[in-house]
């Protein structure tokens, strides 16, 4: 039993932190070009967290974009 909770403790003490980021007031800017003109444009998420380490670096995230919002 303690090799098990040690194995526990030692997977999650790489992330200090998570955060669920308010996906109503953030975006994506995109822009696409090809030789004769470019294109411009916005996409909202879905839903998106980030972990981060004691430090205060980004360890990981999972950001889901909505692409109907393009």
């Amino acid at each position: 039993m303690k090799v098990g909770a040690a194995l526990v403790c030692l997977l999650f003490s790489s992330v200090a932190w998570s955060k669920q980021l308010n996906v109503d007031q953030s975006r994506i800017n995109w822009e696409g070009t090809s030789l004769v003109k470019t294109h411009r444009g916005t996409l909202a998420f879905a839903n998106a967290e980030a972990s981060f380490d004691s430090q205060g670096q980004l360890a990981s995230g999972s950001f889901l974009v909505d692409m109907r919002s393009m």
